[in-house]
C-alpha cells in the first residue's frame, strides 16, 4: 500500500484469538492502536503507539485484544513526495477490514 497520512484498518474480536500482525516500511513510520471496534486511533486517543518505526509486531499477548481493536499506520510525507509504502502480512483467518484513509489529518 501507498500512505499518504492515515490508513485505519479494523480487527473484529472473532479475530483475535492467536494471530501476528505485522507492518514493515522502507521508511518510517507511526502505529497506533486503540482497544475496541468503535474508536479510531489518533495522536490524542490510543491505547499503545510505537513511532518512528520501520517493522511493528503485535500478537494476542502483547495487550488484550479479546474486544476487537482498531490499527493506524501513520506516515510522515512532505507535500509532492514519493508516497510510503507499507506492507501488512497477517495470520488472521479473514481478512482485516480498512476503514478508510485520511491523506490530510
Amino acid at each position: 500500500m501507498s500512505g499518504t497520512k492515515w490508513h485505519y484498518f479494523s480487527v473484529d474480536p472473532s479475530l483475535t484469538e492467536r494471530f501476528l500482525l505485522q507492518i514493515s516500511s522502507q521508511a518510517e513510520f507511526d502505529f497506533y492502536v486503540k482497544k475496541g471496534t468503535q474508536m479510531i486511533p489518533d495522536p490524542a486517543n490510543f491505547d499503545a503507539v510505537f513511532k518512528g518505526e520501520k517493522d511493528v509486531s503485535v500478537t494476542e499477548y502483547s495487550f488484550n485484544t479479546k474486544q476487537g481493536f482498531i490499527f493506524a499506520v501513520y506516515t510522515k510525507l512532505p507535500v509532492g513526495d514519493t508516497p510510503v509504502t507499507f506492507q501488512i502480512k497477517s495470520t488472521f483467518m479473514h481478512e482485516i477490514q480498512g476503514l478508510r484513509v485520511a491523506p490530510n489529518a
